[in-house]
């Protein structure tokens, strides 16, 4: 009795293996022109790539130009720079021009 019930608690404690999962029904190979589909993946891929090539070309033009505002403004920085010590110069030599003006003037 008491190795039936031996026997009776291990084929409760080993659950039995579920069957194995039948694998999904294999579709016939689709009757579709192959050859379409690769040219039409073809072609957008040369249209993207296109597209891509043109939206780097415009962002190669836009670096030039903003290239060439920033240089443009750097001389006229640079050139108003040299106005301005020009002016200040200039200041300094009618100032001293009018001192000794006034020099000559009070003899």
């Amino acid at each position: 009795a008491q190795s039936a019930l031996r026997a009776l608690a291990r084929a409760l404690a080993t659950p039995e293996k579920p069957p194995p999962p039948t694998p999904p029904p294999v579709k016939p190979p689709s009757p579709v022109n192959v050859h379409h589909e690769t040219d039409a993946a073809a072609a957008a891929a040369k249209a993207m790539e296109s597209r891509f090539n043109h939206a780097t070309a415009r962002l190669m033009e836009s670096d030039q130009r903003l290239h060439a505002a920033e240089k443009e403004r750097d001389r006229a920085i640079d050139g108003e720079a040299r106005a301005l010590l020009e002016l200040e110069a200039a200041t300094q030599r009618c100032a001293a021009a009018e001192a000794a003006r006034a020099a000559s003037d009070a003899r």
